[in-house]
């Protein structure tokens, strides 16, 4: 049986490797559903010598990313879920200032496009979400 404490110490780890090795981020992970997965996937897997590397590795397969992963442009990621998964990152663009980005959009932010197949009748759909991030935020 484990204890709380290393259930405890095994998000932490997740937090700080998802955070500060891929760009992403549980901050969405309702009732930490995916961590308690993950924890429970390493338990199961006897053999990890390194749990560190382990993670790491599972993390890469659970925040995916269609090309380059995000370039944050605040210090906190902001990677959405959908149905309780981390949605596949595609790709960011950047508003730059512009005749049609001063009278019309937010200039200097930039923008997170987030995707993922949803099953519908007859198949499935895609979500999108967008993330929005601004380069002059104070956070």
């Amino acid at each position: 049986m484990t204890s709380n404490l290393e259930e405890r110490r095994f998000y932490g780890m997740a937090d700080r490797i998802a955070e500060e090795e891929l760009g992403a981020c549980f901050f969405e992970d309702v009732n930490n559903t995916v961590k308690s997965k993950l924890f429970q996937e390493y338990q199961s897997d006897g053999t990890v010598k390194d749990p560190r590397s382990w993670l790491r590795k599972r993390l890469e397969s659970v925040f995916v990313s269609a090309g380059p992963p995000p370039s944050w442009v605040e210090s906190s990621p902001m990677w959405p879920f959908l149905n309780g998964a981390p949605m596949i990152f595609v790709g960011q663009i950047a508003v730059e200032k512009n005749e049609v980005s001063e009278s019309r959009l937010a200039v200097d932010s930039v923008l997170y496009v987030f995707g993922s197949r949803v099953d519908c009748e007859g198949g499935w759909k895609m979500e999108y979400r967008v993330v929005e991030q601004f380069r002059d935020s104070p956070f």
